[in-house]
């Protein structure tokens, strides 16, 4: 059909449904230079692209004859582009979201074309066609937008979170969130959480699970704030209220605690059918419960405490929206061991999602070893961007050690509820569109395949994909039982397995840890030196290469990472020939190189990505700098 014979988009059924609209009215204006009004009205016809629902009578009355069979299953939607008109119904909203998108990718648009700002090319019209899509491997497929720092304070909202901790103070303004969000929609994600901390007692922080809500998206809660409560929010509620704070203890402070769940319970009740609920018992921060509670038992008492903590959510949660909801419980660090040994246990219904552990980003012991229950169902927890030792604002997981733990998952049968942690999103990108792929119809996926597809799409050129490979070759392999023993002291349990991929690859957080405590003498082993001068050669040898290659805009993310990890490595080759030596006449040239790449990473702050830097709190390169040069001009 020729684009310019449609004259408006209609849809009909939830907000969400017309906001993808709009996105695919600004998607026509993009490729065609039409402006097609957005109308609430379920009527099809000449000149209409219609997009509902199977469960929105009126619609549906018009839209069945355009369709041979009709979507039922989850997420199902059917299409069709006949010469005059185009028509989406959905099985519900979310699928009729996901045809949306799918049109949008059929004119031209890259899923992921927010933070390439590649500009399509133009279309004057599409071929007749008719289709039909659902996600075939997991249920739920969700985001976890976890130390978020970039996002914070790209845009201030004025927003600050009452918190006793280094970080999260600045609260994440609704517009940082608008590309992420949409990129995840156009990814076929159901589930986010839109920030490490969220507190939906306070009205900054609610307005990001208000808009996540709005646009589509099933909601949950980090496993540090189970039922939306974590250690600050508890604290939180007694000060809002001018009251004393009874200690943090289920077992001594038992109606206390349940006072503020139940409060949070009957908050995030309002989403309805929107929300999954966690649940849990954790200590301040991603810490085990013991030690904020000062209650004393061992482990085997400490996982009926915690069972009984998650047995009373569960009873508040039945109590607030009935007998029907998803609930699940993620686990992490100690939660994984307790469950594995049976001291933990869950309500019937609720779902354990398996983690992979620490900077290995590999599952944990008791995902091969816990028995599943195929009625209930499971999930999976799992990282590709992971604050403290792991990759932050370069990629730094090989989507082939991905793909094997999610090929291990689905063979154990734990594809009911997927979670990726993708921090800021921007710069694990691709590793956020692979798994994405993967979650929705593992069979359909080939890793090369997507590759080159994504190299063609966002690099301009196919070739390019070699880079992939490239990029993860140039890492140095980590001291694995040292990592090994340092994990198990923040309750990871690790399963060694023989894998054809490094198993612990030194990315940007490793060698930040690694070059600080080079600096401090604290933590410090001698050897770093040569194995990161190794590493700094192969990224300049990569960095030669891609100099010279032709790439679509989009491939300056790409060359910047590069960069990143070459003055990253050196600056973790000065410290650390420093420390072994002393010689302090290796720390100034180390400023140099972070200094060097402070100054090459402003040109990925053009609009629209204005002050994307001003929040790097986490890997604080400013912050580096200033220290090391603290150290080369000290006594």
């Amino acid at each position: 059909m020729k684009l310019s014979a449609l004259t408006a988009i209609h849809w009909f059924g939830d907000i969400c449904i017309c906001l993808a609209a709009k996105d695919l009215a600004r998607d026509i204006k993009a490729v065609a230079g039409i402006d097609l009004p957005v109308i609430a009205s379920h009527e099809t016809g000449e000149g209409i692209l219609s997009v509902g629902t199977m469960k929105d009578a009126p619609f549906l009355a018009e839209a069945k004859e355009y369709f041979s069979s009709l979507p039922t299953e989850w997420e199902e939607y059917a299409a069709c582009v006949l010469v005059d008109r185009v028509v989406i119904l959905g099985s519900d909203k979310r699928a009729a979201m996901w045809g949306i998108y799918k049109l949008s990718e059929k004119l031209g648009i890259l899923p992921c074309h927010r933070y390439s700002l590649t500009e399509p090319e133009k279309k004057a019209e599409l071929p007749e066609q008719a289709w039909t899509d659902r996600p075939k491997t997991y249920r739920f497929r969700g985001w976890f937008l976890n130390d978020e720092d970039l996002l914070t304070k790209r845009i201030l909202s004025g927003g600050k979170r009452d918190i006793d901790y280094r970080y999260y103070h600045d609260v994440c303004d609704v517009a940082s969130l608008e590309e992420a969000v949409e990129t995840a929609l156009r990814l076929n994600i159901n589930l986010i959480i839109p920030g490490s901390i969220i507190d939906i007692d306070e009205p900054y922080q609610k307005a990001l699970v208000d808009y996540c809500v709005k646009r589509g998206l099933y909601v949950t809660q980090h496993h540090i704030e189970p039922v939306g409560v974590s250690w600050w929010a508890y604290n939180n509620y007694y000060k809002r209220r001018n009251m004393d704070i009874p200690p943090y203890s289920f077992l001594q402070n038992k109606q206390a605690m349940v006072t503020v769940w139940e409060r949070y319970v009957n908050l995030w009740a309002q989403y309805g059918e929107n929300v999954i609920w966690q649940l849990g018992l954790r200590g301040r921060a991603d810490t085990p419960v013991w030690k904020a509670d000062t209650a004393k038992m061992d482990e085997e008492g400490w996982g009926g405490y915690i069972s009984d903590a998650i047995a009373t959510q569960y009873d508040l949660i039945r109590r607030a929206v009935g007998e029907h909801f998803y609930a699940t419980a993620t686990m992490w660090m100690e939660g994984a061991a307790m469950y594995a040994d049976g001291s933990l246990t869950l309500p019937k219904g609720v779902m354990p999602i398996f983690s992979d552990a620490g900077n290995t980003q590999m599952m944990s012991s008791d995902f091969f070893n816990t028995p599943r229950d195929p009625k209930v169902g499971s999930g999976i927890y799992y990282h590709v961007a992971y604050w403290g030792g792991g990759p932050h604002l370069a990629i730094g997981n090989n989507p082939v050690k991905m793909l094997y733990n999610y090929d291990l998952a689905i063979q154990k049968g734990d594809t009911c509820y997927s979670f990726l942690n993708v921090s800021n999103v921007r710069e694990v990108l691709y590793c956020a569109a692979a798994n994405s792929r993967v979650v929705w119809d593992r069979d359909s996926f080939d890793l090369e395949t997507f590759d080159r597809s994504f190299a063609k799409d966002y690099f301009g050129n196919e070739a390019l994909s070699v880079f992939f490979r490239e990029f993860f070759a140039c890492y140095v392999e980590g001291d694995i039982q040292t990592d090994l023993a340092k994990s198990r002291n923040y309750s990871f349990d690790f399963l060694l397995q023989d894998v054809p991929f490094p198993y612990y690859p030194i990315n940007d957080g490793d060698l930040r840890v690694i070059g600080r405590s080079a600096l401090r003498g604290k933590e410090y082993k001698n050897g770093w030196p040569q194995r990161f001068e190794a590493s700094a050669k192969k990224f300049e040898a990569l960095l030669q290469k891609v100099e010279t290659a032709s790439a679509a805009p989009y491939f300056e993310e790409y060359k910047l990472m590069v960069q990143f990890m070459i003055c990253l490595t050196r600056w973790a080759v000065g410290v650390c020939s420093y420390r072994e030596t002393g010689d302090k006449a290796y720390l100034r040239p180390a400023a140099e190189h972070l200094q060097r790449y402070l100054e090459a990473r402003k040109r990925m702050e053009q609009p629209p990505f204005e002050n994307w830097y001003r929040g790097d709190d986490k890997m604080n390169i400013p912050g580096l700098l200033a220290l090391t040069m603290e150290y080369a001009e000290g006594e």
